[in-house]
């Protein structure tokens, strides 16, 4: 098997979150990067090795809330502006 250098690894997501709290409900669209990060740091002094997995956000989207329209709006509007 061939050893990978994890600096080669790259990811890219996309996720459709909703908020738990009851009040709310929103939804969003997330989506991102993500890469492998090696790391070193010391343990009582001996120095460790760890490679992370590092997420970036690139878009964080929130979802619109459609309103329905009243239904004598078109005539409503139509007298009004008769070019309509």
């Amino acid at each position: 098997m061939k050893h990978v250098d994890p600096e080669w690894i790259q990811y890219r997501f996309v996720a459709l979150l909703k908020c738990n709290n009851k009040h709310c409900q929103d939804c969003v669209t997330v989506t991102g990067r993500g890469e492998v990060k090696e790391v070193f740091y010391s343990n009582y002094g001996h120095y460790e090795q760890e490679y992370l997995d590092i997420f970036i956000l690139n878009i964080l989207a929130q979802h619109h809330k459609y309103s329905l329209i009243p239904e004598n709006t078109l005539k409503t509007l139509k007298k009004k502006y008769p070019f309509i």
